[in-house]
């Protein structure tokens, strides 16, 4: 998996878990998620579900990232 597709999947699955970020997006005027970086959907998460979740979910996502990095290295 490159890091693009886990990009994607990673906003995907943050829209999922957390669903008031896309309504400010597209308050924000960033209605097309395939055009807006994680870092701006986590500043819409702390807007919706508070500071604390956007942190715990980024560093989630930095850690499976390197967890697939390294089971990608190993095969």
């Amino acid at each position: 998996m490159n890091e693009l597709e886990y990009d994607d999947l990673a906003k995907e699955i943050i829209l999922k878990a957390v669903p008031g970020s896309l309504s400010v997006l597209e308050e924000l005027g960033l209605s097309d998620v395939s055009n807006i970086t994680t870092e701006q959907l986590l500043s819409a998460v702390a807007t919706t579900a508070g500071t604390s979740v956007s942190t715990g979910i980024s560093f989630t996502l930095e850690l499976l990232k390197k967890l697939i990095i390294k089971e990608e290295e190993i095969n």
